[in-house]
């Protein structure tokens, strides 16, 4: 049933070939990892907002999005555009692309646009994965960066992402996984920067 509410709620947001990405990406995820989800009562069902999450595998923000209840734009690394078939691929998905290891004011623009339109952007503030599946040290700076937002965010957590696709294989591997939604957070109501990240690495 969620499935189903996903897909009417979104069709009219997407174009056919991020339909068919989305819908591919959603069988695949079922048969391979028997993918299931903890805490989605605290999905968010309208934005804007914010969903930050770990970075576990290359298809994050498409195992988030089958249980997202409203559209969302996700931010990539602009490595990620650099060839036509990946180009189309993240395009077709409402990927925004941002230059690594580099502050890419433009991209929080397009963030900022995403926002005022009512909708989701999901960012992985590790920027990479780990070779063992540990968490990437952030700095403080991408804290900083939802708070000034302003809008809540929601945290979600990939449990077994490693172990389904670890980032020194080519090819996944069958494995359970779950996706876990928290209870949305509001900048706001924390004094600095260091309480609010406490918050969210809880």
């Amino acid at each position: 049933k969620l499935h189903g509410f996903w897909m009417s709620s979104c069709a009219s947001e997407l174009s056919n070939s991020g339909l068919f990405i989305a819908t591919l990406v959603r069988l695949i995820s079922r048969w391979l990892w028997a993918i299931d989800v903890k805490g989605i009562e605290n999905a968010p069902r309208k934005g804007p907002g914010v969903i930050v999450s770990n970075h576990v595998m290359y298809l994050d923000p498409f195992l988030i999005g089958i249980f997202s209840m409203t559209p969302m734009s996700y931010v990539a690394s602009d490595e990620l555009f650099r060839k036509p078939i990946t180009r189309w691929f993240f395009s077709a998905l409402g990927a925004i692309p941002k230059k690594r290891w580099s502050r890419d004011i433009g991209v929080l623009r397009r963030m900022h646009d995403v926002l005022k339109r009512g909708e989701l952007v999901e960012i992985f503030p590790e920027g990479q994965r780990n070779w063992d599946g540990a968490p990437v040290p952030v700095g403080d700076e991408a804290y900083r960066l939802l708070m000034h937002l302003g809008v809540p965010v929601t945290c979600v957590c990939l449990h077994g992402g490693h172990e389904a696709w670890p980032r020194w294989s080519r090819m996944p591997a069958r494995s359970p996984m779950v996706v876990e939604f928290f209870p949305p957070l509001n900048p706001s109501d924390y004094s600095d920067v260091a309480e609010f990240r406490r918050e969210v690495e809880d």
